[in-house]
């Protein structure tokens, strides 16, 4: 099992009425039904699309689970996502969710897709989105389309990101 049964039974009567935490919840349940691990964290095309204070929401409520494991009683088995895929079809996510984004890439350094479509990266996060990304070694897919990346920054990326690995660039 990838989650017990009881943290996903009151997760899901929480939280099932809001649209991307019950895309949570499949994905996560349908990991259960296939005994595998969690590897992807997918919450691209919600609909209506995911909103700033809803991705804090589930990042965080990941961070506490994965924190509780590590007090002695095991919550999450095996989560150790490789992806994360935030691609929404209108520009729902702003620059507010970068910090959220960055603590979710600094705890989980095994990520080697990233797809930030249609966030809005502004200048403000120029330098922690850069500086995250560069951190993880194994990245091989960046995606970050219509996402307002002024040249400063796509020139950092390339210098601290690119410079690690050649990944694809989108």
């Amino acid at each position: 099992e990838v989650f017990k049964e009881e943290y996903m039974d009151r997760y899901l009567h929480e939280h099932s009425s809001e649209m991307p935490v019950r895309k949570l919840c499949e994905i996560i349940d349908q990991a259960l039904d296939e005994n595998r691990n969690l590897e992807d964290l997918d919450l691209s095309q919600c609909d209506p699309p995911l909103t700033d204070t809803q991705l804090a929401s589930i990042l965080d409520a990941l961070d506490q689970a994965r924190r509780y494991s590590k007090s002695g009683e095991q919550l999450i088995d095996n989560f150790q996502p490789t992806s994360i895929n935030l691609w929404q079809p209108t520009a729902s996510l702003t620059d507010s969710s970068i910090t959220n984004i960055c603590n979710f890439l600094n705890v989980f350094p095994g990520i080697t897709y990233v797809n930030l479509s249609n966030v809005q990266l502004g200048s403000q996060s120029d330098s922690d989105i850069c500086t995250y990304l560069s951190r993880l070694p194994n990245i091989k897919t960046l995606i970050l389309k219509k996402c307002d990346i002024k040249p400063r920054m796509f020139n950092t990326l390339v210098d601290q990101v690119f410079s690690i690995q050649p990944p694809l660039l989108e």
